[in-house]
């Protein structure tokens, strides 16, 4: 495991991270990170878990760093969490395959578009379809992530999230439930009801 960063601009109302870490996203030097997969290398690491919150969440740095990794010769195979707004920038989805990206860990939450606005998720379901399209493109696998719980999902939710997930052929999935964790604006929304 690898951390380049910490911290996350999005504020997903169920989530921990901004509360721990805040909303200020903060990063290692890509020299840093340079030395520490070189030295990764030199031990025989053959995979790293880059384990930030959200890996891509600056697009412009993430890329300086996939291409230093090119340019040194430092490309394990590696795994990450990202948001689906990674599948908009083709230029970062082909950084992504050059340097031997395995697989990612997507937060897609939910395809329940009220839950998804309830979970201040600031994607829709087209959002979701185009990423897993794009990564599936660029042999990328995708663990996707789900939290049933919202106020907006039903039995149909859950049967239809996992006809989704298999639809469109998600390599791994994780199914969550909804939990109020101390510091969220979920676990404060429902402390403050009566």
């Amino acid at each position: 495991p690898i951390m380049t960063s910490r911290g996350c601009p999005y504020d997903c109302h169920f989530c921990s991270v901004t509360g721990m870490f805040g909303h200020k996203y903060r990063f290692r030097s890509k020299e840093r990170m340079i030395e520490e997969l070189r030295i990764h290398k030199e031990s025989g690491g053959k995979w790293v878990f880059f384990y930030d919150d959200n890996f891509a969440a600056n697009k412009k740095r993430t890329k300086e760093l996939l291409r230093e990794m090119i340019a040194q010769k430092l490309t394990p195979r590696w795994t990450a969490q990202v948001r689906v707004e990674i599948a908009k920038d083709p230029e970062l989805i082909d950084l992504m395959r050059r340097t031997k990206c395995h697989t990612v860990y997507i937060g897609f939450e939910s395809i329940n578009p009220a839950t998804l606005k309830a979970y201040n998720k600031k994607q829709g379901l087209e959002d979701i379809e185009s990423c897993i399209k794009m990564l599936h493109k660029n042999n990328i696998r995708i663990h996707g992530m789900f939290v049933f719980g919202s106020d907006h999902d039903t039995k149909d939710t859950i049967r239809e999230t996992v006809r989704f997930a298999k639809k469109n052929k998600l390599e791994s999935v994780q199914f969550l439930i909804l939990t109020p964790l101390p510091g969220t604006n979920c676990f404060w929304d429902l402390e403050s009801q009566p």
